[in-house]
């Protein structure tokens, strides 16, 4: 939009109305400098909405720098939020897509959302559910938003089972009768796993959200749990279990790694 307004084509001077939704996420994505070059070309005399997972100091300082007489609604207070399950599932990395078939088959009765990082573990996961008779669908940003469109209608109609995805479908999509998630791999940030978890349990209703974690990436895991500041319950009652032996094993050699990484440094 900036190259258009840049270049004259479009002229914004008429606009009585400036909606932003994700408003957090775009300036985490660094597009401030961006929307307040947007908001500058725009009339004084207008109505501005901000729509926000998330309350930033960020956002607070545009609206005071952007904002007259501002209106603060905070849905969490009025809305009537849904009771999560939270548990974490100790395995092998190898034994995760079994795990997840596993949970498919013996915990998860309807639809799930599985949750990886690259579109490449997106691929691998409905490859193997296909390949084991499981109906799912893989929604990633490379896909045409036509085509994205059409996924998510059929999931909403349960036309599909379980929904493959990345980070692409952690925020602003409603899917009210969801029962799980599955973070197949631990969220780069405690924000992140909200968002992830927030995909069920919506509206009153129950649901549950299972997060994967393997050796390498439990001391991740200990991170972003102090950054919830609460401890999610361990789940070991599934036929994957990560032993013991291999967690200390792992710790152990990211432990030298990072002696060998400080002896370079020096």
């Amino acid at each position: 939009m900036l190259d258009f307004i840049e270049q004259g084509i479009i002229d914004l001077k008429t606009i009585d109305i400036l909606v932003i939704d994700e408003f957090d996420q775009l300036l985490g994505l660094g597009f401030t400098k961006e929307i307040n070059k947007i908001i500058s070309t725009l009339p004084a005399e207008r109505q501005t909405i901000f729509s926000s997972a998330t309350k930033t100091p960020e956002i607070e300082k545009i609206v005071r720098k952007r904002l007259s007489t501002p209106v603060e609604i905070n849905l969490e207070t009025t809305a009537k939020k849904g009771q999560i399950e939270e548990s974490v599932l100790y395995v092998d990395k190898n034994d995760k897509k079994t795990l997840l078939r596993y949970l498919l088959e013996n915990r998860i009765a309807q639809q799930v959302i599985v949750f990886t990082r690259t579109v490449h573990a997106v691929e691998r996961i409905a490859t193997d559910l296909d390949r084991n008779g499981i109906s799912c669908s893989a929604l990633y940003g490379d896909i045409a938003q036509q085509k994205r469109e059409e996924i998510i209608t059929k999931f909403r109609q349960k036309e599909v089972r379980v929904l493959i995805a990345t980070d692409l479908l952690a925020r602003g999509v409603d899917f009210p009768d969801l029962e799980a998630i599955i973070n197949y791999e631990i969220p780069d940030s405690a924000e992140l796993y909200t968002h992830r978890i927030g995909r069920t349990g919506r509206s009153e209703a129950e649901g549950k959200a299972f997060t994967f974690c393997d050796a390498e990436d439990n001391e991740k895991w200990i991170k972003l749990q102090l950054s919830l500041k609460r401890q999610i319950k361990i789940d070991d009652q599934h036929p994957y279990l990560l032993s013991w032996e291999k967690m200390r094993s792992s710790s152990q050699n990211n432990q030298r790694k990072g002696g060998s990484k400080s002896r370079k440094r020096r």
